[in-house]
Order: C-alpha cells, then structure tokens, then sequence
C-alpha cells in the first residue's frame, strides 16, 4: 500500500510506521496520528490542515515549507529533519500550553514563526535556527542548548528559566524579554551587554 492508499484508509493512525514515503505537495486533512512514527519521509510543501499529532516522532524527515493550518501537536518530536519556512502560528495551540509539547533535535527550523505561541517544554537542541522568529512567545523553560540562533528574533519574549548553554550567535535584549534565571554560557553571554550600550575593559 503506498502512502496515498494508506492516508485515505483511515482517518484516526495508531502506532504505524510510515518509511520512505515521498508525499509532497499534497493535503492531509482531519487525520488524528497518535504514536506514530516517521522515517525518512518527504512531505515538503505538504499541508496537514486540521489534524492531531500525539506522541509521535519524526525522523530524517524532509518538512520543508510544510504547512500546520489548525493541527494540533502534543509531545511531538523532530529528529535530524529539515524543518525550514514552517509557520507554527498557524496551528492550533492550547493557549495555556499545557498539551503544548514538540521539541527539535539536530534539525534545521531556519525561517520558521513562532510568534505568539505559548509553548511548554519546547526544546531545539544542536540545531541550525537562524532567522526564526520567536517574538511575543512564552518560551519560559525552552531548552536551546547547542543551537545556533544567527539572525533570530527575541522581542518580549518569555524566556524565564530558558536554557541556552552553549546556544551561540544569539541577540537577546535583556531590557525587552523576561531572561530571569536562564542560563546562558560565556563567551556567548557577553551578548546580552549589547542592548546595555556598556564597555567591556580586559
């Protein structure tokens, strides 16, 4: 059964495998998966319009431009996948973050939007995340350990006890996000001097 034959067999995926499959520019609608897994899929420039996604993990995945419209995602998590040009604000987020819950490891999320979101336990891990917009997010506890941030934006951003050990080529404005008890590793913390117009003498 090819991936066509085997989404339009159901509409509710439990604990099913999907390997290898090439489905690209296409629309997925209304389709639950709960602990379901992926691996080595394409579905770049795929919409998933109004589904839900629990407990499922992706792997190798290629998710480029790929669009979220309405789907929820509960402790989803994304693995050594391209995940660049993906809105997030266009899903549909609990909006007390509770069931919030997707997390990236050793992906590429460059380009992606994150405005507004309130997301719990969101985590980007020894990833490439440049030009990733994370404006007026509550990311209070987010875990961005080894990550690179080049060009990203963090404008009243909630990032109270985030972890960004190791994260490098942020900018952080500490007069306009909430930074209080996140960690952060030096050199990389002198940054956060920037938007205090200070000098730093040897």
């Amino acid at each position: 059964m090819n991936i066509s034959e085997q989404l339009d067999s159901a509409d509710e995926f439990i604990d099913q495998s999907f390997k290898r499959a090439i489905y690209r520019e296409k629309v997925v609608a209304h389709k639950t998966f709960e602990q379901c897994t992926f691996s080595h899929c394409s579905f770049s420039q795929t919409s998933f319009d109004f589904c839900t996604f629990r407990d499922c993990i992706f792997t190798d995945c290629d998710l480029r431009l790929l669009h979220v419209k309405g789907s929820s995602f509960s402790n989803v998590e994304f693995i050594k996948s391209e995940v660049a040009y993906v809105n997030w604000a266009e899903a549909g987020w609990s909006k007390t973050g509770l069931l919030n819950s997707i997390s990236f490891s050793e992906c590429n999320i460059s380009y992606c939007t994150f405005i507004g979101l309130t997301l719990k336990k969101f985590s980007v891990v020894k990833c490439t995340a440049h030009d990733v917009d994370f404006s007026e997010a509550d990311l209070s506890k987010a875990v961005f350990t080894s990550s690179d941030l080049a060009d990203s934006r963090f404008v009243n951003t909630n990032l109270t006890a985030a972890d960004f050990t190791s994260a490098m080529n942020y900018a952080i404005s500490p007069l306009i996000n909430k930074v209080k008890h996140a960690k952060f590793s030096l050199p990389q913390a002198l940054a956060l001097l920037a938007a205090l117009e200070v000098t730093i003498v040897d």
